[in-house]
């Protein structure tokens, strides 16, 4: 018979089950060529389609990879969540201490940029991450601070 306990924790499981395949199938879908891509060989020159979408830049699998390396190494980060169609493409997993996290998020939009990546369509949100895998919880809710990292505009969480 399961105790409330097992139950919580079986739920927090499939919680971080959820938001690590929502992670590795963002990285399935970049490592893929777009349509436009697989066509490009069949575009004259100098009407090549652009990489990727107007509201989903394309990025380097590689550059991606290695951003992703340097967020799990952050002591804070609990876990995270890239998501390229996303209003917020990345949201942060962090324990709640009490204080605001947008300085935390504008640091992740700078690291963006020392490994090579586009902040021009990037959003970043840091959420409490116990509040966020509960039932029912999701990103805004559980926000502590958020970017836009293009005009490092704070977002209310």
């Amino acid at each position: 018979m399961s105790t409330g306990k097992d139950t919580a924790h079986r739920n927090r499981t499939l919680a971080v089950t959820g938001i690590v395949l929502l992670g590795l199938m963002g990285a399935i879908a970049l490592s893929r060529p777009s349509e436009e891509v697989r066509n490009e060989a069949s575009t004259p020159a100098d009407q090549t389609a652009p990489v990727g979408t107007a509201s989903v830049p394309a990025i380097d699998p590689a550059k991606l990879e290695a951003f992703n390396q340097a967020v799990k190494k952050e002591p804070k980060v609990i876990d995270f969540v890239y998501d390229p169609k996303a209003v917020f493409q990345w949201t942060i997993g962090v324990r709640d201490d009490g204080t605001p996290r947008y300085g935390y998020a504008e640091y992740f939009c700078i690291l963006m940029g020392e490994y090579g990546l586009s902040r021009q369509d990037a959003k970043v949100r840091i959420v409490d991450y116990a509040k966020f895998i509960q039932p029912g919880g999701n990103a805004r809710d559980a926000s502590l601070g958020s970017v836009d990292c293009a005009t490092s505009k704070h977002n209310l969480p």
